[in-house]
């Protein structure tokens, strides 16, 4: 378990390097081949990290202003994470699901979590155990860090504004309710009811 190896929190200084250290390792580890079950242990390590280190996060986030940066000067924690999300999402494209490779196209210029989702287009090539790993990684960024998850575009290079991530997410999770994976189905509905109960609490706070 990467849990095991992460400095407890807060994030210090020398934390901070160390944990910068074990991202860039676990980057330089992920590689787009189709179906490596290495993706899907890289999945589980950022959930840890997110349990670990999410509200953090998520406080200099909010206390930023909801920017994007969270430091001055150097990559911090927090954008190396979000690289190493993207870059894990991006290689693992193609095992996904079709909700994760077709052009962001919304119907009849609905909000893309108002569309009419497709059912999700499988092949040999999807891998359950890195669609439930995206879905176990999105449901615990809502619970600790849900304005970093907000912040997150699609992939790496992607306008934010454009095509986000959390979108992707709701698209695949909709589309994933009657795979016939009960593990996939599982997680697409919790990481749905997340979504929604911070929607709603948002709509109470405001």
């Amino acid at each position: 378990m990467v849990s095991d190896m992460l400095p407890r929190h807060p994030i210090t200084e020398n934390r901070e390097n160390f944990l910068n250290d074990l991202i860039a390792l676990m980057h330089k580890m992920i590689t787009p081949k189709r179906g490596s079950p290495q993706l899907h242990l890289m999945f589980v390590a950022m959930v840890d990290i997110v349990h670990t280190y999410g509200e953090q996060i998520e406080q200099i986030i909010v206390s930023k202003g909801h920017t994007k940066s969270m430091s001055d000067g150097k990559k911090d924690f927090g954008t190396i994470l979000e690289e190493l999300i993207l870059a894990a999402v991006a290689a693992g494209r193609e095992t996904l699901g079709s909700e994760w490779t077709s052009p962001k196209e919304q119907g009849q210029g609905q909000p893309a979590f108002e569309s009419k989702p497709s059912p999700v287009r499988r092949s040999e090539s999807m891998s359950n155990e890195s669609l439930v790993g995206v879905f176990e990684l999105l449901s615990i960024c809502i619970d600790s860090c849900p304005n970093f998850l907000l912040l997150l575009p699609a992939g790496p290079g992607v306008d934010r504004e454009e095509d986000m991530l959390i979108r992707r997410g709701l698209d695949s999770a909709v589309a994933s309710l009657t795979d016939f994976d009960p593990a996939i189905s599982r997680n697409a509905m919790i990481f749905l009811k997340k979504a929604v109960s911070i929607t709603l609490q948002e709509d109470s706070d405001s």
